[in-house]
């Protein structure tokens, strides 16, 4: 069958409108179903959809962010200038760059000058601020106390069954000492646990 056309007139007019032929490069050629468009989720995003037409600002791709870099960051980009690629390394000093923005001539006081040259350390001239830490509960406490120290299974069980068996936390706390053996932890489990049943 050389020589012959992929499809006649006649048999192009019978395909239905909702199939196409696609022809791709050193393969058969394909009879598919068209792709809906209009009816893609996404579709009231475009421009046809009826959303705003896409403008391309070409003077905000000419704008290049400006980075200031570490010493680590400076080499990684002169060995990028280096293999040919556009980057632009500018460097200033400190006065150049806050002679930049004008300083504003008095910024303390001359009282307050005179008091900060009488303290010596950071901390006296700027005290750190005061954060409360949050107040932990005996169940946070207890999870903080497995996560940090290192028991075997024997001590582990023993906390296990003290959980079980009810006691309040804060006696689970004095039991899970890593100096206490997993025997001493029974001992103090069976006495915390008459404690409780007494209770």
């Amino acid at each position: 069958m050389l020589g012959r056309e992929l499809l006649t007139p006649d048999e192009t007019r019978k395909l239905d409108n909702s199939e196409c032929i696609l022809l791709i490069r050193g393969c058969d050629p394909i009879i598919d179903k068209k792709y809906n468009t209009f009816a893609h989720s996404r579709f009231s995003e475009t421009e046809d959809g009826g959303a705003a037409p896409y403008i391309h600002d070409r003077m905000a791709a000419k704008k290049q962010a400006v980075q200031i870099l570490s010493e680590e960051s400076l080499d990684y980009y002169k060995k990028k200038k280096e293999q040919g690629e556009d980057v632009q390394i500018v460097e200033l000093s400190f006065d150049e760059i806050f002679s930049y923005e004008p300083i504003p001539k008095k910024i303390f006081s001359e009282e307050e000058l005179k008091e900060n040259q009488k303290k010596r350390t950071v901390e006296e001239v700027r005290p750190p601020k005061k954060t409360e830490k949050p107040v932990q509960t005996e169940e946070e406490k207890l999870s903080e106390l497995l996560e940090s120290h290192v028991y075997n299974e024997e001590q582990l069980g023993e906390i296990m069954l003290a959980i079980g068996a009810e006691i309040s936390y804060d006696k689970i706390l004095q039991m899970a000492d890593t100096k206490n053996s997993a025997e001493k932890m029974k001992e103090i489990r069976k006495k915390f646990t008459k404690e409780t049943a007494s209770d």
